[in-house]
């Protein structure tokens, strides 16, 4: 298993725990911390 750090991929153990409770957590990954994100926009629509 290689352990090279790719711009392609990350792991959410690295990322900013944003919210934590008895139930788990969100963990979050930005541009800052995932560059591949820069310039990315991501939407979501529900009725």
């Amino acid at each position: 298993m290689s352990t090279r750090r790719s711009i392609h991929n990350t792991s959410l153990t690295d990322g900013e725990i944003v919210e934590q409770s008895d139930l788990g957590s969100n963990t979050r990954v930005t541009a800052d911390t995932f560059p591949i994100l820069k310039g990315l926009s991501l939407t979501s629509s529900r009725p």
